[in-house]
């Protein structure tokens, strides 16, 4: 990991360095999740969930380093490993091949290449390669500290005969923080099989009504591990 880290910093951190200290999770927190691709290429999908898993822990501050009056604050571990945790839910965001096409994208940019580049510029190469409006994803993930909180409920029901899921989800820290929007994996078991639904949650309560094929008997909330929750 240390060897994986380290050459990672030649695009990130050394091709392209942080603009300020706030930034500095554009060096480190790529490198660090330049660890988890490496076991992921190395050994494959449980390998890169089982690294991430190692890379969760509390995490007191934002990814941005928003006081940089001490070297343990700009290089405190939320940097290193939450930053890492949010360029894994951006591949869920934008799709497998879009999050990678970014990363290309952003060290190719002359704007940036063999220069300085902040937060601010990784966003807007996000926001241009994907097409997408990403302001609100990076505004909560990268901004703001902890993370989201789920509850969920759920019941089978029918509507005009058709077989359906009624679900709730409360993201229960927006009492003292801000909603994380995110798309959410939903595994719904039904007796004709599985299917995976995504639902996009961005309220701090927000109901769902699903049409399926069968009734459900059981759901799995992001069975693939895509999202830093508590």
């Amino acid at each position: 990991t240390l060897n994986v880290h380290e050459l990672a910093h030649q695009w990130f951190g050394d091709k392209i360095t942080m603009q300020r200290w706030g930034d500095i999770w554009l060096n480190e927190g790529f490198a660090s999740y330049a660890e988890a691709l490496y076991f992921e290429w190395r050994d494959g999908t449980q390998a890169l969930h089982s690294y991430l898993h190692y890379m969760d822990i509390p995490f007191p501050y934002p990814i941005f380093v928003d006081d940089t009056t001490t070297t343990g604050r700009i290089f405190n571990i939320t940097v290193y490993n939450k930053g890492g945790w949010l360029l894994h839910m951006l591949r869920h965001v934008v799709g497998d091949s879009t999050f990678f096409d970014i990363l290309l994208a952003y060290t190719a940019d002359p704007r940036f290449a063999y220069g300085n580049a902040s937060s601010e510029d990784f966003i807007g190469v996000c926001e241009a390669v994907s097409g997408m409006e990403l302001s609100a994803f990076f505004h909560a993930w990268l901004y703001q500290a902890k993370r989201p909180v789920y509850e969920v409920t759920w019941a089978p029901t029918t509507i005009d005969g058709q077989p359906t899921l009624y679900m709730r989800i409360i993201q229960q820290q927006a009492n003292t923080y801000s909603v994380f929007p995110m798309p959410v994996d939903i595994l719904v078991s039904t007796s004709v099989g599985d299917t995976l639904i995504k639902v996009q949650n961005d309220l701090a309560v927000q109901r769902y009504i699903i049409p399926l094929a069968s009734p459900p008997f059981a759901i799995a909330l992001d069975p693939d591990n895509w999202i830093l929750m508590g």
